[in-house]
């Protein structure tokens, strides 16, 4: 394996391990919740809770009342007072 390879495969490496990292913090702050109770029903046998299915549609309402409420009077720049 030539020299110039195993640089590029190194710093592939290491920039992947990076992203990582921060692909798992962007999750986790955004829906790390939401999509880990089912992973772990899923994939470790753990039964729900009350409140654990409480909680998801918690995440769920708020989020669809987020997304619903912040298209109404939304106006493009330029466009205030106008």
């Amino acid at each position: 394996m030539s020299p110039a390879l195993s640089w590029f495969l190194l710093l592939a490496c290491n920039l992947m391990w990076a992203l990582q990292f921060t692909c798992v913090k962007l999750v986790e702050g955004q829906a790390g919740t939401f999509f880990g109770v089912p992973i772990a029903i899923v994939w470790l046998g753990e039964r729900p809770t009350i409140g654990s299915v409480a909680g998801g549609a918690l995440i769920l309402a708020g989020t669809l009342l987020v997304t619903l409420w912040s298209g109404r009077g939304a106006q493009a720049p330029g466009e205030a007072g106008a």
